[in-house]
């Protein structure tokens, strides 16, 4: 009668290990599936659009804001500036390397700066200096400026 009382705990226990553990090969299994699943469905492709009026949508950071349906113009190209106002002011340095003043800033041949002119900044890089002639490239256009000196 003890043996029996013992055993019959004991098969109860194995009986309901057999039954609720799955095999090794049926989870094996399970999980290839999922995996070959997961790699045939195509990833979705996320997709934003700016609303245009405020019907479509608002900016969720700012709500209450409409710069989002202020009318957008595209940049024109304008042509280059009418540059005017570049002033050879003098010549200085050694013979064999010689220096131009423009706008009251110094200039190397092949030297690039911005310079101060009655319309705003301007680039200007000295081309070249022959002797009282500079070269200069301001905002793109190529120009001759002659030293008036004393």
């Amino acid at each position: 009668m003890k043996i029996s009382l013992l055993a019959f705990p004991l098969s109860i226990a194995l009986t309901i290990t057999a039954v609720s553990a799955p095999s090794e090969k049926t989870a094996t299994t399970t999980e290839a599936q999922t995996k070959t699943e997961a790699a045939d469905k195509p990833i979705p492709k996320s997709s934003f659009s700016i609303p245009t009026k405020p019907q479509d949508g608002h900016d969720p950071f700012f709500p209450v804001s409409d710069r989002l349906f202020a009318v957008k113009t595209s940049p024109k190209s304008s042509p280059a500036p009418v540059v005017s106002g570049i002033v050879f002011n003098g010549i200085s340095g050694a013979q064999d390397r010689r220096l131009a003043m423009i706008n009251g800033h110094t200039f190397a041949e092949g030297e690039e700066a911005s310079v101060t002119t009655a319309g705003g900044r301007v680039r200007v890089m000295l081309v070249a200096l022959k002797g009282n002639v500079a070269v200069v490239d301001v905002a793109g256009e190529r120009r001759e400026l002659t030293f008036q000196g004393h």
